[in-house]
């Protein structure tokens, strides 16, 4: 209601969900972007949701909350530590991705010692290889 201008893209269960409260949403892709369709990994009740996965202008991947896309551009959002999966399953599914970069997210609830550990632990995994991790806290920002 405050940006009569602004459009939602999303996949489609996302777009359904947000016609019954009256919200115009699209499936397509903006421009400049592109999307996977996936399913989220299965969270702990079981259930296994609709992804979308995006890459915005060819430069960066935001997989969602999927370990299921097939592509990245050079600069991954790796979902680091999450409820529905691993640090092991990150690392492997950014090795098979084979990103220039890598930026964690899904690691908000990580206490700052916990934070600098699985930082550094990625870091050195991912660094054999020859995949960069931008570890961010924070407020920080990083210009890709």
């Amino acid at each position: 209601d405050r940006n009569a201008d602004l459009t939602v893209h999303a996949n489609q269960a996302v777009v359904d969900l947000l016609a019954k409260h009256g919200i115009t949403a699209s499936v397509d892709a903006p421009a400049q972007a592109t999307f996977e369709d996936g399913l989220h990994e299965m969270i702990p009740t079981g259930a296994t949701p609709p992804n979308r996965a995006w890459t915005v202008s060819d430069t960066l991947t935001h997989p969602g909350d999927s370990y299921q896309p097939s592509r990245s551009a050079p600069v991954l959002a790796l979902p680091l530590l999450t409820p529905w999966g691993s640090m092991t399953q990150s690392i492997a599914f950014a090795r098979r991705l084979n990103p220039r970069q890598v930026i964690p997210i899904h690691d908000f609830y990580l206490s700052a010692s916990g934070r600098q550990f699985a930082t550094g632990l990625a870091g050195r995994v991912l660094a054999g290889s020859d995949i960069e991790f931008v570890p961010l806290d924070w407020g920080e920002s990083f210009t890709v």
